[in-house]
């Protein structure tokens, strides 16, 4: 929990060094994976969490930076084709994936008037992080890969008092293709607490 606070304690004064009104959350991600993910990991994430600090720029505008992390696993028995070749057994499959973002956002009312909700669209573009493990009895095949990618999102500030705040987003995770990996994308529904100041 300190480690918790502490971390808090950072984004918020990341957020609004330097600027009169800054906004720093912390966030439960549950994700949900689409696609070509969903050849490899078909289970939904309980397990993630996310950061993000923003400045405001104008009344309704913001500029900020986000990072998240999520992990997928599933243990399966199902033979999948990878890297040229076919793997096949008792395999435990895990993902582990980290958008490192710059977000933009737009706010349907002013921030500063500190409304009791405050519904916003945003996007976010930077490169994902992504470790993937797939465990067979003694072999392990690990690839790890950095991705550029998109993430636009719907959320809402819903307000406690003038500086703390209940936000929830639904976020479209997706990395591109590259050389070295295939696309990945998800589903990500975030939860968490915002602070002003």
């Amino acid at each position: 929990m300190k480690f918790i606070l502490a971390l808090l304690a950072v984004v918020i004064f990341a957020s609004s060094a330097h600027a009169q009104f800054g906004i720093g959350m912390l966030t439960y991600d549950i994700s949900v994976p689409l696609d070509e993910m969903k050849y490899l990991i078909d289970k939904t994430s309980w397990t993630g969490f996310g950061v993000e600090g923003r400045k405001l720029i104008r009344d309704q505008i913001s500029g900020g930076f986000s990072w998240h992390f999520n992990t997928f696993s599933e243990r399966t028995d199902e033979s999948i084709y990878l890297d040229d070749r076919l793997i096949t057994g008792d395999q435990e499959r895990t993902l582990r994936i980290y958008p490192i973002l710059i977000t933009w956002h737009y706010y349907f009312a002013n921030v500063r008037a500190r409304p009791r909700f405050i519904p916003y669209a945003g996007i976010g573009v930077g490169v994902f992080y992504i470790n993937r493990r797939i465990t067979v009895e003694a072999n392990l095949y690990q690839r790890t890969s950095w991705q550029l990618g998109l993430v636009p999102e719907l959320g809402c500030f819903t307000l406690f008092s003038e500086d703390l705040a209940l936000v929830t987003t639904v976020k479209y995770n997706h990395a591109f293709e590259n050389s070295n990996s295939h696309a990945y994308n998800y589903w990500g529904v975030n939860i968490g607490i915002a602070y002003a100041r």
